[in-house]
């Protein structure tokens, strides 16, 4: 039905981070499950890059489950 959606983050190549999560568009609401980096901080890039998308589409709740300071 098109709501788990993912993004990744590649270097070189590579794979080295990523998101996934369950997008509600209807409702305006992301709800992130997990997030994985292989290279430091590489999961926080594909979060910033989410965000900007979300933030263009006028979401208005973003649940990410966990605050941790940048």
């Amino acid at each position: 039905q098109g709501h788990a959606i993912s993004i990744e983050v590649w270097h070189d190549k590579n794979l080295v981070g990523g998101l996934y999560g369950i997008d509600l568009p209807k409702k305006k609401v992301f709800c992130g499950e997990s997030m994985f980096s292989s290279e430091s901080n590489a999961s926080k890039v594909g979060f910033h890059y989410l965000v900007t998308e979300l933030e263009r589409k006028k979401y208005k709740l973003v649940d990410c489950q966990l605050y941790t300071a940048i």
